[in-house]
């Protein structure tokens, strides 16, 4: 009745199956996502920053979308479906094509949208959780990244036009715009800030340079006082530092992706499988 997904380098929990399963009380609810954690977290920076980052965008944003039933990605790592409507769809995700070529990236992304605009509902399943192993390097990590990144941007411009082709409002669809948005703005605002700094750098002096990269880090320290409250919340104090330091890195290591995905959307390559 129900197909569960779980990525190969992943380590489910022994309650986490049942905690999906639990999920499809409701008829109407097509999809559950899991609870997604890193599991190499002893093995250098990167898996240390990228947990802080899960944990926020599970316990904070899916969390925020299930209340709207909305979730709008189901982890490869760990995601249930209701079988039936999974057959429904199969034809419809294996034939996806966007700008001409076939989307062999972000099928997590890719199923959810097609379930939300199928009618059904999306939950989280905060019980449901899921240990993933992360890059321990920069190119690993820039490449896993770039990927999410493209699917986000793919997924949010499809689940936009469907939203403006609804002529009946209701409070569902206001709960779809609301989050789409927002994802949008996640992976739009970021792209202008290479773009912005080139055109104070080219028509400002460098004092006005210099007062724009200090004031973009000092909002980015300030934004990942969140994620670092829910850390230490949830997990340890001591670690949740690594949210202020991954911040700082997103901002001088990691800023140039958005654009680049924005510019290469038509590549579909996994980068992190070899051929």
């Amino acid at each position: 009745e129900y197909i569960i997904t779980v990525d190969s380098d992943s380590v489910v929990e022994p309650e986490s199956l049942q905690a999906i399963v639990a999920g499809f009380a409701d008829p109407q609810v097509g999809a559950v996502a899991g609870n997604l954690r890193v599991l190499n977290i002893r093995d250098g920076i990167i898996p240390c920053m990228m947990d802080t980052a899960f944990l926020f965008v599970c316990e904070v944003i899916r969390t925020s979308q299930s209340l709207d039933s909305c979730v709008m990605c189901t982890p490869g790592a760990l995601s249930g479906y209701r079988r039936s409507l999974m057959l429904q769809l199969m034809d419809r995700w294996q034939a996806q094509h966007f700008l001409g070529v076939p989307a062999k990236i972000g099928e997590d992304r890719a199923l959810a949208t097609m379930i939300l605009t199928s009618g059904y509902k999306i939950v989280f399943a905060r019980n449901a959780l899921v240990k993933t192993i992360m890059p321990q390097d920069y190119p690993g990590m820039c490449k896993v990244l770039l990927r999410w990144t493209r699917s986000d941007i793919r997924e949010n411009f499809l689940l936009l036009t469907w939203l403006i082709r609804q002529h009946r409002f209701s409070g569902r669809i206001a709960a779809i715009w609301y989050h789409n948005i927002i994802q949008t703005f996640n992976t739009l605002l970021p792209s202008l800030f290479l773009p912005s700094l080139l055109l104070v750098a080219l028509f400002a002096s460098w004092p006005a340079l210099k007062i724009c990269l200090t004031a973009a880090l000092l909002l980015g320290l300030l934004l990942a006082a969140i994620p670092a409250m829910v850390y230490a919340r949830q997990v340890s104090v001591l670690r949740s530092a690594w949210a202020f330091v991954f911040s700082a890195f997103n901002l001088f290591g990691l800023s140039w992706i958005p654009l680049y995905s924005f510019l290469t959307l038509r590549n579909t390559d996994w980068l992190t499988r070899k051929k």
